[in-house]
């Protein structure tokens, strides 16, 4: 599953069809085009795409690449006429939710208890023209359950991190970070800090939508 799949699925849709998505390479139909100018002549400029040469585009990506539309909290609230792109994302079959400063410590207790099925990918340069693209952004599907050894995947600014739960719950207890995989070190750099104690992880199952979801809207 793509992170746009999962985007698509915390919508109430579903990407599907025989083509190829131009974004993130997943399945679509041909009912969407992309709206790519591609790089500009004579550039160096590597395209983003990971399927150039498909024409089409996923429900995902067309509902992520939308430049106004409203964006739900994690910690509740939303917040109109928002560029998805431009947001960090915690995203579930449950509903997808940007996240905020405000949103940390609620995003913490989501990494130390996370579920089987999830993505999340941050942009740390607030303010920049990085923006948070989908087709980079990595999925955590383990139908099993998530244990306190699983490696779990996440991007920063696009660039992606692996992490587990008993390295985060221990450098959370020790304070310190030296000698820590680089995704603890990136997850603690970039949250801290952390407000509350560090608790065991409940066996969770894989998650299911919803019938009632927080589906974004285009103003």
């Amino acid at each position: 599953m793509t992170a746009s799949e999962l985007f698509a699925l915390a919508l109430g849709q579903k990407c599907e069809g025989k083509e190829e998505c131009h974004w993130c390479s997943g399945m679509c139909g041909q009912a969407i085009i992309h709206d790519d100018p591609g790089p500009a002549p004579f550039s160096r400029q590597k395209s983003q795409a990971k399927r150039p040469g498909s024409r089409y585009v996923c429900l995902g990506c067309h509902y992520y690449r939308m430049k106004r539309v409203t964006v739900f909290y994690l910690m509740g609230g939303f917040l109109d006429r928002q560029p998805a792109q431009e947001h960090s994302w915690w995203i579930t079959p449950d509903g997808a939710y940007a996240l905020r400063k405000e949103d940390h410590q609620l995003l913490w207790e989501r990494l130390l208890n996370p579920p089987s099925l999830f993505s999340f990918s941050m942009i740390s340069m607030i303010g920049t023209n990085t923006k948070n693209l989908i087709q980079y952004a990595c999925v955590n599907d383990h139908p099993q359950g998530v244990d306190l050894g699983t490696p779990l995947q996440f991007t920063i600014d696009n660039t992606p991190y692996v992490y587990t739960v008993y390295e985060l719950q221990s450098a959370l207890e020790s304070r310190e970070v030296v000698g820590r995989e680089a995704g603890v070190r990136e997850l603690i750099n970039k949250l801290m800090p952390y407000q509350g104690p560090v608790k065991e992880r409940e066996p969770r199952g894989r998650g299911r939508p919803k019938a009632e979801i927080n589906p974004l809207t285009e103003k």
